[in-house]
């Protein structure tokens, strides 16, 4: 008899559960799969061993690179120019200059329920590999559609042996605002083969920065205004500091050594530029070192 009652209500619940099942079904509209297979945007990183430690073990950490792409729809390519941040944090000037395309990483934005995977030997989406030839990659959207677009890498500006971390000490000659600079840490940046981008004294944060292009030959040092700069354009005192508008003397003990030269032995910027501001000069005297 129990055995009769335990058939029954599970019969009984066998039978609820399809007519409930038949009622959510019921009067549902069907939606086509999406059909988009595209790529929306491309990101670069480069991932290393920071100094970090967990359990031992170094910590790895993220980069990312600045990216700037062209999506062309049309024929299904894509081409991509990157830049490199400054060192910073875990990223030293030691680390990022082993940045190169063959180690860095990419994956991307895709369409709504898409799926991507790479062909023809490309890196996997999110796995390191070598970004200096053409790489291919298959999105196939949710209806089953395939697209192979085409992603196109170009070759990362050089970073020449001038670029890296410096200290500056001098003084900034100002008619109203003079000051000490004391230990100042810098980023030197690249900006073409023997020409590095440093901010103008202490007015970094303000957009002031000066383009130092060096000699070879000679280690001489010529100073222009960074494209885009504030306060261009800039002049270099070689000889001495100005005598007039206003006049200015030397106020610490390096000023002498500051005749627009490099010394390539000790890694050091010696440099004497400014603006002419609304009241007179503006001029920074530094020597500025590698660390």
């Amino acid at each position: 008899m129990k055995n009769k009652i335990n058939l029954i209500l599970t019969l009984g619940l066998l039978i609820i559960t399809t007519l409930f099942s038949s009622c959510l079904k019921e009067g549902l509209p069907n939606y086509p799969l999406f059909g988009d297979n595209k790529i929306t945007n491309v990101y670069v990183e480069y991932r290393y061993n920071s100094s970090q430690q967990h359990g031992g073990q170094p910590v790895v950490a993220y980069q990312k690179l600045i990216v700037s792409q062209v999506i062309d729809s049309a024929s299904s390519t894509i081409k991509v120019t990157l830049a490199v941040p400054a060192a910073n944090g875990t990223l030293t000037s030691a680390e990022r200059a082993k940045i190169s395309l063959n180690n860095l990483v990419m994956y991307f934005d895709i369409s709504t329920a898409a799926t991507i995977t790479a062909a023809g030997g490309t890196p996997k989406p999110g796995d390191a590999g070598d970004l200096s030839k053409s790489l291919s990659y298959v999105v196939t959207a949710a209806n089953g559609k395939k697209r192979t677009w085409t992603v196109n890498v170009a070759p990362l500006p050089v970073i020449n042996k001038y670029e890296g971390t410096y200290t500056s000490n001098g003084y900034f000659y100002h008619p109203s605002s003079p000051r000490e600079i004391t230990n100042l840490v810098k980023s030197v940046l690249t900006s073409g083969p023997n020409s590095v981008i440093v901010d103008l004294g202490d007015l970094g944060s303000s957009g002031y920065q000066a383009e130092f292009t060096i000699d070879q030959a000679t280690n001489k040092v010529t100073i222009t205004t960074a494209p885009g700069a504030s306060g261009g354009p800039y002049t270099m005192f070689t000889s001495g500091l100005p005598a007039t508008n206003p006049g200015y003397t030397p106020q610490w003990a390096g000023s002498s050594s500051c005749n627009n030269t490099y010394d390539p032995v000790t890694k050091t910027f010696f440099v004497r530029y400014g603006y002419l501001g609304g009241t007179g000069w503006r001029v920074t005297e530094e020597a500025i070192k590698m660390n």
